[in-house]
């Protein structure tokens, strides 16, 4: 994976994304850091054979900005239980010392929102979220939650994440919400771009008090941004999904609402994977008559925060 310094002063994003094409930019944000070049190589896949290629990427604009880009032509995108992946090889040379070369597996995660839905690869998409935490506390037993989610759909909130779960989601296929505590923007913009490199992070659910500077600019733009919601409380010009608990699918400023929501009901925390997504079938039977839910969440604690 790329190093931490790198990964804070180079900027890794895909744009104009479609079934035909789907371009990659790689963009130096530090004048002492100069991308010297790279390739992009792939598709590889851990469920299925595939024929790989190369790609080179090309500087563009102006050599100012240290912009690079490769056009990606038929493109194969990372999802639950399909996780093709690319890997980026890049050389950099910072503060004209010897070049180095840097490593890193990408993937193209084409989750977004439609009115009150979500979609994955322009299909409707239902995001049914456990949050075990007392599944992932080990090492043997994030393996195992891993592979329960795999093979149940579920999407695995993560409270503390750290990278090896990313990597491991990742190469498994497993789909990842993340929560951020934090409310220092710094911080918290600092912990998106390193989630928005690894396409099993799918969501983020962050506070509401937080303040970020809008609009966000990739590849922190391709994460779905959740928040709970309070009643009478504004809702965070950034926020793009509400969490709202069962009971108050019913207040009239919730029916207003032009943003997706995530219902959610609170489960014993010592609930296992398979137990806790079969709750999200039940919510989801229950909630059937409401009609921006997009997503069934079911929660260890009465509360995100």
């Amino acid at each position: 994976m790329l190093s931490q310094f790198i990964s804070n002063v180079i900027t890794i994003y895909w744009d104009n994304v479609n079934s035909i094409q789907a371009e990659l930019f790689v963009q130096s944000d530090d004048a002492s850091v100069t991308v010297l070049g790279g390739e992009l190589s792939g598709p590889f896949c851990c469920n299925a054979h595939t024929l790989s290629s190369r790609y080179a990427l090309r500087p563009c604009g102006d050599k100012e900005q240290q912009v690079l880009k490769v056009v990606l032509p038929d493109p194969c995108f990372w999802s639950p239980g399909a996780p093709f992946l690319y890997q980026l090889e890049i050389k950099v040379c910072i503060n004209e010392e010897p070049e180095s070369s840097h490593s890193f597996p990408l993937g193209i995660r084409p989750l977004t929102i439609r009115g009150h839905d979500f979609f994955y690869a322009e299909r409707r998409y239902v995001m049914r979220i456990v949050d075990v935490p007392q599944a992932v506390q080990k090492t043997q037993d994030i393996e195992t939650a891993l592979e329960a989610c795999h093979e149940t759909g579920a999407v695995l909130l993560m409270r503390r994440p750290d990278e090896a779960i990313f990597q491991e989601a990742t190469q498994k296929g497993v789909l990842l919400a993340a929560q951020i505590e934090s409310t220092h923007p710094d911080q918290v913009q600092s912990e998106l771009n390193k989630y928005a490199l690894w396409p099993a992070v799918g969501m983020v659910v962050l506070p509401r008090e937080l303040v970020l500077e809008m609009p966000l600019r990739p590849p922190v733009s391709s994460l779905i941004r959740a928040v709970e919601y309070r009643h009478g409380e504004s809702v965070p010009p950034w926020a793009q999904v509400l969490i709202v608990k069962e009971q108050c699918l019913g207040e009239a400023s919730l029916q207003e609402e032009k943003r997706p929501q995530i219902v959610c009901c609170p489960i014993d925390s010592a609930a296992s994977i398979v137990a806790a997504r079969r709750i999200c079938d039940d919510l989801q039977q229950r909630t059937v008559a409401w009609q921006q839910i997009a997503g069934y969440l079911a929660l260890s604690k009465g509360a995100l925060y």
